[in-house]
């Protein structure tokens, strides 16, 4: 069955229910049967036999088509068929003409892939793969050339009649060919069924109606004609009773035998389910059709292992294999962010062992050992935080294929985890060689594979624990809030900062978070281990009193928790017993629950992606700007004022020739090109995809580029248009001059993926595009006017205040194409597939306004598919490429298509009357000439025609021009048509608005520094003066610095997206520079940043009882620098990134700098001498965190508590004070009770500046 509608009418909602792909609807009324089976049960049991094909090309962009494909039919081929897979790829690709692009990457629009065709193709072979007894086929077509649509039709209508399944497909443009290949049709718009019955009956049924066919007009473009009320497109009757409304057109419908015949089939099948439900029952045999049938069919597909109840045709376990092979497929398809990612964890670990390197084995370096440790713990950990991204990025993918029935998602989990395996063991093991040795730790096997095991566990505990919340948010912004909390808490509550038992008993409220973390367990095995069995001799430093006066032991102490007067040597195991609460005993049962926090979140992740899908359905209201208060009649609810509104548009002449006239003025200039090669680097070889094209573009003229899918089209205006990126040869000329640095931003380049920044709304991106993209010295109301005429002439006013996010594909399609209008382009106009997935009538209108707009002077050269005769005829000429990137034609068209007819025949062609010349061009270089064996390209190389075209282009760029060119005013060769300082100002209010529109980010922007603030203070509430409380403060600073690597993965997620729409469109088109963008990200984050840090200082300074007067004051304006500072720092760090994945990864690089050398896990003092006198000083955070700890210590009386004073004895007869006296003259702490004659208790800071 062909459903047929323009865009909107409700034909991809039709078939979503259909293919029972139905969740994101609100709800659905009426019966719907398989078989005897009920949606339900489909969903339950066949979820594979019944399957909905979207429109858009969704895939992994990392891995190649081939395993694309492979994946798909490992996963729907029981294991004793696979050995026929690879068979199966080699005829999927013969089939369909993909033999040469299988093993490219199929990428997507920012990663360099096949060409959008063959995209479309890869969908269409993994939907076959899936073996669904009832497909729904969306748009299935868009993107693929005439030819290719036709072979695709065909091997629906030849599996179809096969295998005996129900195929529905909605195309919007068919030709006469494909019609006939259809059995029924449905006609819808509104909704509302307007014919329903066979297809060889349709045109006869609108015929009874009134209506009939134009001369060449295609069946589809006749009955979406009838829908859309295109009255230009059509012959109507003069009569008052023929139905016009789509209201209309249905009750005439319902009223007629074809409704009747509708009706009398489902009554038939009904009496027939019932007949043969009769039979079974006394156990006749009845038909094939059955509920059995279906669930014998189904069971004969699945392996061995399979139960018979399940939708999947494998074993989870074959599943999971494939999962982590794919992964595999990735990572080697994307090598850079695991290469970056690797080479940070090496870095750092240079890095934290260089600080610590070679610790003493006396006390001096017993603090350090807990400094190393505690960071050692989760710095590989940290790491993973970028692959988040990648989580989310391939959602779309997993939900189509658990519609599939192909793979699970918690396969999909299993087979992350098993990768996860092997690629943290090998950070793990770069990390523990490099760092345990050269920090010197004790050096025996057991202590290091303890350190290995350890961090290894952790690592895949805290990656398990970041799928959870990745799994368990709707987007990437929630789940990075909670991977934030989740850090800090690991931070702030691990057992280093404050020790875990003291937390609990002195803020119990959030002291109990400790235990949920991995990060606390691997930090007290690697405590215990490291301190196990050893006596650490006290430093010279620690001893309590010392000097020349003091030489019995017996009155001396070691100045550590856990030691008795008149010892010298520290105990490991009391240490780490006294200062953090941990023991030896605990390291069996730490193993086990550093395992549980795998196992657990990885069961929790599997049970969440089974349950929850978060991909939404492509249902979607439109958006309108939050300012705008203006009722849009696009919006209307009103049937009646809706189909009033309708036919009164049949009234109305073609907007296009109305209004196009008159608003566009060429340059007069020539664009020419010849012998064009291109080349590009791929596995290690060069591999050409342009060879020798030559050709030309004459002002005011209108020049189609065709060709089979991937045959170097979109390449070929890639590399016409300065935006190549490969090795390129050859002229490219304006009339007789070279390419200047102005001809970017002289042309328009209509993408084949629509590039924008979908916060806009259709005006602002219009106006954007207009007011810095003409020409300077136009005034800007000239401008605006400009963008006023383009609205009206693409029909897109009813629509100009609406977010463009919230557009449909063929409203973004408009939108592509009057963005680059709107700039006005003098000297030609590029346009790729400006009609790929718009209706026939759609199509036939962009075609026209091209049209205009060549006869108003515009230059214009267009690539197009499945173009109908009608469309095809307003082109001047046609330049055609064969796969490899060589020409097979270039010339006029002519009336009727008869140059092109004539050139063809005369060599050997046979062309049927009537035959659409586009059509023509596409399937004669898909078969061999009968008369000859020469290749149509070599033809062309030998035709007079050729020498013809690159005379032509000779006698171009030879002439001298004569008389000067009629244009506006004069175009400055700058490579910006605006002034910098305008770039700037537009850009940062487009970027205002951006930021305002995107309520997620700003939430997680002041989330962030709320929870942060509250958390801290919640940990180091109401600090007082004791000893303790003075360390406590400058962790709470310390603690600060904990929430950059969310300011950093929120900063890149926007920057990158922003860059991705101005490398991707902005910047080519020469539209604004670096400095602008910038500029204007950076400003557009200050009012954020500054937000957020007046939030973070309120929460975190008051509560934790910091000093009032100037320190608060200071700290303030420190506040507001450490947030600006971060945000603008987090950018830095995404621009020197490939994408925001990579920027994730050398994140902790970065950050690890700046905190490991800012004084407070190790001392300056301790650190060695080439950091010390290099990154402490560099590091920015030192300046920072000296600064406030300086503020707020300073001034502050310390009293030690009992439990902190040091004891010692005092000789016989000697007062503390007394004997201490001469020691005490040089220390900074004081004597509790210098009036003792024993157990002297001494503090060892007596101010804050001192600590």
């Amino acid at each position: 069955m062909l459903v047929l509608g323009n865009p909107g009418a409700g034909c991809s909602t039709f078939l979503r229910i259909i293919g029972n792909d139905h969740s994101s609807l609100l709800g659905v009324k009426g019966y719907i049967d398989y078989s005897g089976l009920s949606p339900d049960e489909v969903q339950k049991r066949f979820r594979g036999a019944v399957s909905y094909v979207p429109e858009d090309d969704i895939h992994l962009p990392t891995l190649t088509g081939r395993q694309t494909l492979e994946f798909a039919l490992q996963n729907k081929t029981p294991k004793k068929c696979s050995d026929q897979i690879p068979r199966f790829l080699d005829e999927f690709g013969r089939a369909f003409g993909m033999t040469q692009s299988m093993d490219t990457l199929v990428g997507n629009e920012y990663i360099r892939g096949i060409s959008g065709g063959e995209r479309k193709r890869i969908s269409i072979l993994e939907s076959l793969a899936s073996g669904a007894s009832v497909q729904a086929w969306d748009g299935s077509t868009r993107g693929l050339d005439a030819s290719s649509a036709l072979d695709y039709i065909k091997s629906l209508r030849l599996m179809t009649d096969a295998c005996q399944r129900a195929t529905i497909v909605s195309l919007y443009q068919a030709s006469d060919t494909i019609f006939g290949l259809m059995d029924k049709v449905m006609l819808i718009d509104q909704g509302r069924m307007l014919y329903q019955g066979p297809a060889k009956t349709a045109e006869a049924y609108f015929n009874a109606l009134g209506y009939s066919r134009l001369p060449r007009q295609t069946m589809s473009d006749f009955l979406t004609s009838i829908a859309s009320g295109q009255v230009s497109s059509l012959r109507v009757r003069n009569n008052s009773s023929v139905p016009k409304s789509a209201l209309d057109l249905e009750q005439a419908f319902r009223a007629s035998q074809a409704f009747k015949d509708v009706q009398d089939d489902i009554h038939r099948y009904e009496s027939e389910f019932e007949e043969h439900q009769s039979s079974s029952q006394t156990g006749v045999e009845g038909p094939s059709r059955t509920s059995k049938a279906l669930k014998h069919h189904t069971s004969l597909q699945k392996s061995k292992y399979v139960v018979t109840t399940s939708s999947y045709n494998t074993s989870f376990f074959r599943q999971v294999l494939w999962c982590a092979r794919r992964e595999f497929w990735q990572l080697n398809g994307h090598r850079a962010p695991l290469i970056s990612k690797l080479v940070c964890v090496f870095v750092c670990a240079f890095l934290l062992s260089s600080m610590f390197y070679n610790m003493p084995d006396d006390t001096d370096g017993v603090f350090s050992r807990g400094g190393f440790c505690f960071y050692a713990a989760g710095l590989v950990a940290w790491f993973q935080l970028g692959e988040l991204d990648n989580a989310f990025s391939g959602r779309d993918v997993v939900s189509r294929q658990k519609r599939y029935a192909m793979v699970r998602p918690s396969a999909v989990v299993a087979g992350k985890t098993l990768m996860d395996i092997l690629i943290v063991f090998i950070q793990t093991a770069v990390f523990s060689v490099i760092s345990y040795f050269l920090s010197g730790l004790r050096s025996d096997a057991g202590s290091f594979f303890a350190f290995l095991s350890s961090i290894f566990l952790c690592t895949m505990a805290f990656t398990a624990c970041f799928r959870v919340f990745g799994a368990a948010s709707a987007h990437l912004e929630v789940a990075l809030r909670y991977c934030g909390l989740f850090s800090l808490i690991t931070m702030a509550c691990g057992g280093y900062l404050r020790p875990i038992d003291r937390l609990v008993s002195d803020v119990p409220w959030v002291g109990w978070l400790g235990y949920l973390t991995p990060a606390f367990y691997t930090f007290e095995i690697l405590m215990v281990v490291e301190f196990r069995g050893r006596e650490f001799p006290c430093g010279k430093a620690s001893i309590i009193p010392a000097g020349p006066a003091y030489n019995d032991t017996s009155y001396q102490v070691c100045a550590y928790r856990g030691i008795s007067p008149g010892q010298l040597r520290l105990n490991g195991d009391d240490y780490v017993k006294d200062e953090f609460g941990f023991s030896f005993d605990n390291v069996g049962r730490n193993y086990g629950i550093l395992i549980l926090f795998l196992v657990a979140p990885c069961l929790l992740n599997m049970w969440l992606v089974e349950n929850v899908d978060w991909v939404s359905g492509q249902t979607q209201a439109l958006e309108s700007a939050h300012d705008v208060k203006a009722p849009l009649s696009s919006q209307k609810c009103d049937e009646e004022s809706t189909d009033e509104r309708r036919v009164q548009e049949r009234e109305k002449p073609d907007m296009t020739t109305r209004q196009a006239n008159g608003s566009f003025r060429g340059s007069g200039m020539t664009f020419s090109w010849r012998n064009i090669n291109y080349s590009v680097r791929q596995h290690n070889k060069d591999k050409q995809l342009l060879r020798n094209v030559s050709g030309f573009c004459r002002p005011g003229t209108l020049t189609a580029l065709v060709g089979s899918s991937g045959a170097g089209k979109s390449t070929l205006m890639t590399v016409l248009s300065q935006q190549a990126a490969g090795d390129v040869s050859g002229e490219i000329k304006v009339d007789n001059d070279e390419i200047d640095p102005s001809f970017g931003r002289r042309i328009g380049f209509c993408q084949q993926m629509d590039i924008h920044l979908e916060t806009s709304t259709v005006r602002e991106a219009f106006e954007f595009s207009a007011l810095l993209r003409q020409n300077s010295k136009i005034s800007r109301e000239d401008k605006i006017t400009h963008v006023s005429k383009i609205l009206d002439i693409i029909e897109m006013s009813e629509l100009q205040n609406i977010l463009i996010r919230s557009l449909s594909l063929e409203q973004k399609k408009r939108t592509t194409i009057g963005v680059e209008l709107c700039a006005n382009p003098d000297l030609l106009l590029f346009l790729d597939e400006p009609t790929s997935g718009l209706d026939g009538q759609g199509a036939m209108s962009i075609v026209r306004l091209l049209r205009r707009l060549a006869d108003s002077g515009q230059t214009i050269l267009c690539t197009i598919h499945q173009a109908s005769q009608e469309q095809f005829e307003l082109f001047d000429r046609v330049l055609a490429l064969d796969r490899g990137g060589q020409v097979y034609y270039f010339g006029d068209i002519g009336v009727n298509g008869r140059a092109v007819i004539d050139y063809f025949t005369r060599h050997g062609v046979t062309v049927e009357p009537d035959k659409n010349v586009a059509d023509l061009l596409i399937e004669v270089t898909a078969r061999k000439s009968r008369d000859t064996e020469h290749d149509w390209c070599q033809i062309w190389q030998d035709s007079d025609e050729v020498a013809v075209v690159l005379r032509t282009i000779d006698t171009i760029t030879t002439a001298v021009r004569q008389t000067p060119r009629e244009q506006g005013p004069s175009m400055p060769h700058d490579q910006y048509a605006s002034p910098t300082y305008q770039q700037i100002l537009l850009l940062t209010k487009r970027t205002l608005l951006q930021y305002w529109r995107t309520p997620d980010y700003i939430y997680s922007r002041l989330y962030c520094s709320f929870a942060h603030s509250l958390l801290n203070g919640l940990i180091f509430l109401r600090l007082g003066n004791t000893r303790a409380d003075m360390q406590y403060r400058i962790f709470s600073c310390f603690l600060i610095l904990m929430i950059i690597p969310e300011f950093i993965n929120a900063c890149a997620m926007m920057f990158d997206d922003n860059r991705s729409v101005w490398l991707g469109r902005e910047y080519p088109g020469r539209i604004y520079g670096w400095v602008a963008f910038t500029t204007a990200n950076v400003i557009a984050e200050i009012p954020y940043a500054l937000a957020g840090g007046v939030l973070f200082y309120v929460l975190f300074y008051f509560i934790v009882g910091l000093p009032l007067g100037e320190p608060a004051g200071y700290t303030f304006l420190m506040m507001m620098m450490f947030h600006l500072f971060s945000t603008s720092w987090g950018q830095w760090i995404v621009a020197l990134s490939t994408d925001k994945r990579m920027a994730a990864n050398i994140m902790p690089f970065f950050v690890v700098m700046c905190e490991f050398f800012n004084g407070v896990l190790q001392p300056k003092e301790l650190m060695p001498a080439v950091w010390r006198y290099t990154m402490y000083y560099i590091g920015p955070f030192t300046y920072w965190i000296s600064g406030i700890v300086a503020m707020i210590l300073g001034r502050v009386s310390v009293r030690c508590l009992d439990s902190e004073l040091i004891r010692f004895e005092a000789p016989p007869n000697t007062t503390c004070g007394e004997y201490a006296n001469d020691w005490l003259s040089g220390s900074k702490g004081y004597l509790e009770n210098p009036s003792a004659f024993g157990d002297c208790g001494y503090c060892q800071y007596a101010a804050g500046e001192d600590d």
